[in-house]
């Protein structure tokens, strides 16, 4: 899983210190690990989840979103 979202992060979208990023299922494994390592590059984290999973989310240092309701 970590490895799959160092390769996201830095190998294919080249994500940078301060940019915004959006995971869908963010409380699942790689999405877990693409929050963790957002953080620790300096990355602004968003994530999809079911509002039972926005309490790990937000743990994970990024802004939960929950995908069953409209903005």
């Amino acid at each position: 899983n970590y490895l799959t979202a160092h390769m996201v992060l830095h190998g294919t979208a080249k994500a940078h210190s301060g940019e915004r990023v959006l995971v869908h299922g963010a409380a699942g494994g790689t999405g877990t690990a693409l929050l963790e390592l957002g953080k620790l590059a300096g990355l602004e984290m968003y994530g999809t989840a079911s509002k039972y999973n926005h309490e790990l989310v937000s743990a994970l240092g990024a802004t939960p979103i929950d995908y069953r309701t409209e903005d």
